[in-house]
């Protein structure tokens, strides 16, 4: 598959998992076109979602150690499956960098 056709895949997958949401902030932190992985914050601790839901830094955790072991589907708002697999699922357990990409404590990505 051509470099522009890679991209082009990558752009689609990432509006299909963001959705219709009104949250403007960009999910993915880095994209690495030869392994085909987009690292994307998944949840943030203590801040309004697309839902104006507010999640602790606990639940973040829990909710992710209980998506991979129930159910790793990926797509739109959760309602259509997008054309990707998690392959990883990690917390950030201190403030760091994902390539340029400032990630925070207890960032679920």
């Amino acid at each position: 598959m051509s470099l522009a056709k890679q991209i082009s895949a990558i752009r689609k997958l990432l509006d299909n998992l963001v959705g219709d949401s009104d949250d403007k902030r960009p999910i993915y932190k880095a994209v690495d076109l030869e392994k085909k992985l987009v690292t994307g914050v998944v949840m943030e601790p203590e801040i309004f979602d697309a839902h104006d839901d507010i999640i602790s830094d606990i639940a973040i955790e829990d909710t992710a150690f209980e998506f991979m072991e129930l159910y790793q589907t990926i797509g739109k708002q959760h309602s259509e499956k997008a054309d990707a697999v998690p392959v990883e699922s990690f917390i950030a357990r201190e403030d760091m960098f994902i390539g340029d990409e400032f990630v925070f404590k207890a960032l679920g990505l």
